[in-house]
């Protein structure tokens, strides 16, 4: 389901023609007019007004104890009914996955909120000249704005993180909206109001570790089923690691004819198919393991770049493309773990957690004498990393991407990261406990490989640590039921310890992690060789051509460190040719 709406904007002048579907007016007002398309989705817009009040609801919204389904009328009712008593505030008490559109034609004004885990994409366009317009699709924005140019800000935010976080989009004046925040827009500027996400109130007493675990066993049990219990195909993605398999297990129990996706790797080193595979085969459910050949990947590679909106570089985004287009046809719905680590929290590594409590606060000019000292003692000369550091921060990204004196160099300008999302966040809590501090950020990184693919298959994919019981739940707890001792998510171990035998499910476990090297260098380096040639480079205008030179030369003469860096420029090079054909 594509939707598109404007406000106050006269030089913006929609053509349903334009976009190749019939799209059909859902609200037109003098004012304000939104639009939809015809075609068949899993997810319909549903509308209702009360006087001058006009709701809009794509997705669905819980109700105290169930997700509201079917025929909505009473619960667009009662949102409407809560905005005339409550005002923007009643926002704060809405739960689901959604985007709510409100038109408030008395003060012409409009209000758009979508659900704080941001599971439902939005993206707005203003300027004072034009006006303001906003689209769940970014590709149907652009083309009803015209808006092409590439924001060198975002860009410099891919090259480092290798994706884009809210507020910012890869073009000018086109933004994604903040999850936690409410859009409000006369036509003629706009602003922004955080949500209340309500999940913290009081930390919950002590208690036995079991208690705790039988409590939220019941809470994510009903997450998972008003998820999934008017489905008829359900699909679980399911790791081996602990978060997936939860969620798996519980969802076995509610509908014995799930089926669980895996992708495994030919390199043993990656592969973790067999622990998925031993965990499937004692719940007794549907198991399909996908290994893609590099040649598979090569193929869907130039696919994937030419589909995708705006460019990011997630490495395990080539295999859950894949993965998507091939269960498009054969789910109704897939249960998806995302948002457990940000949920219970992580501790970061031991050397982290001293830079964050310690070596952070020496002067830099200090701390690189003491790292030199200890350059000189090779018995010791590996803590050297715990002082030579610039900046904190850049410790705490998850991929090796371009830093800032490396960007101001590829780049030709200085680059500053201040503004983005991870760093503000770094700034606003960087006093807190390592254990906070670094939960807080993990939930700032870009992790939406699945929500940015999923829509092109017309796939509905569900998060169940992304309800708000199961929120409030997990965050009121005491730390020593998330780590202890060096042992993280004690909750989630315990729960699980009911429901299948440990020694099926608790094995040394990494990230998932997609060998994309083995990508880089297929067909003798041909991807990174076409696009990252001086030729190329030179006519394209974003990067310092001398540069790009000297880094690729490095990585063909096998310098693995700096993979990710041509990563990054391979995707975006690609998917700048595959949307502006300018080679």
């Amino acid at each position: 389901m594509q939707l598109i709406g404007f406000l106050n904007n006269k030089n913006l002048i929609f053509n349903a023609k334009l976009f190749g579907n019939g799209f059909r007016s859902v609200i037109k007002d003098k004012e304000f007019n939104l639009y939809c398309d015809s075609t068949d989705s899993k997810e319909k817009l549903l509308y209702h007004s009360r006087k001058d009040i006009h709701l809009a609801l794509f997705g669905y919204v819980a109700s105290e104890s169930h997700y509201s389904t079917g025929d909505l009328r009473d619960t667009l009712d009662a949102i409407i009914e809560n905005y005339l008593v409550n005002g923007i505030k009643s926002f704060n008490s809405l739960d689901g996955s959604y985007i709510v559109i409100l038109w408030d034609a008395h003060k012409n004004i409009i209000y758009i909120g979508r659900d704080i885990y941001g599971t439902k994409l939005l993206y707005f366009y203003f300027s004072p000249r034009s006006g303001f317009a906003f689209s769940n699709n970014l590709d149907i924005l652009l083309r009803a704005t015209g808006q092409r140019n590439i924001s060198h800000k975002a860009l410099h935010e891919y090259l480092r993180f290798l994706d884009i976080s809210p507020p910012y989009t890869i073009y000018e004046n086109t933004y994604f909206l903040e999850p936690d925040k409410i859009l409000i827009s006369d036509g003629r500027q706009i602003t922004q109001q955080k949500i209340s996400s309500q999940t913290i109130n009081e930390i919950q007493r002590d208690g036995l570790l079991e208690d705790k675990a039988h409590n939220f066993k019941n809470i994510l049990y009903q997450s998972i089923k008003k998820r999934i219990e008017k489905a008829q195909r359900v699909g679980v993605f399911l790791s081996g690691g602990i978060d997936s398999t939860l969620v798996c297990a519980i969802a076995a129990r509610i509908k014995k004819d799930i089926k669980a996706y895996t992708v495994g790797f030919g390199d043993p080193r990656y592969d973790e198919s067999k622990i998925a595979r031993n965990i499937t085969s004692y719940l007794g459910i549907e198991h399909q393991v996908f290994k893609f050949t590099i040649e598979e990947d090569y193929n869907v590679f130039n696919e994937f770049v030419t589909r995708i909106s705006s460019p990011f570089a997630d490495p395990a985004v080539i295999p859950t493309f894949q993965c998507f287009k091939h269960i498009a046809n054969s789910v109704d719905i897939v249960l998806d773990g995302t948002g457990a680590d940000s949920l219970i929290g992580i501790m970061p590594a031991r050397h982290i957690r001293f830079i964050l409590q310690y070596a952070r606060y020496i002067p830099y000019k200090i701390r690189l004498f003491i790292s030199n000292q200890l350059n000189k003692l090779h018995s010791i000369s590996s803590y050297s990393s715990l002082f030579d550091f610039k900046k904190v921060v850049e410790l705490l990204i998850r991929w090796q991407g371009w830093s800032e004196e490396e960007m101001s160099l590829l780049c030709n300008v200085r680059c500053d990261l201040s503004y983005t999302r991870f760093y503000r966040l770094f700034a606003e809590h960087s006093h807190k406990e390592p254990y906070e501090l670094y939960s807080i950020l993990i939930g700032a990184l870009a992790d939406d490989r699945q929500l940015q693919t999923a829509p092109l298959y017309d796939i509905d994919i569900a998060f169940p640590f992304w309800d708000r019981k199961v929120q409030e739940y997990v965050k009121n707890l005491p730390l020593k039921y998330k780590y202890h001792n060096g042992t993280s998510k004690i909750l989630f171990r315990k729960l699980l310890e009911e429901l299948i035998p440990t020694n099926i499910w608790d094995k040394p476990k990494h990230p998932f992690d997609y060998p994309f090297k083995n990508l880089l260098i297929y067909n003798d380096y041909k991807l990174p060789k076409l696009f990252l040639s001086r030729d190329v480079i030179k006519k394209q205008g974003f990067f310092d051509s001398f540069i790009v030179e000297k880094y690729l030369q490095k990585f063909l003469d096998g310098d693995d460190s700096i993979k990710f860096k041509i990563w990054a420029l391979v995707v975006f090079q690609a998917w700048y040719f595959n949307h502006y054909q300018t080679y």
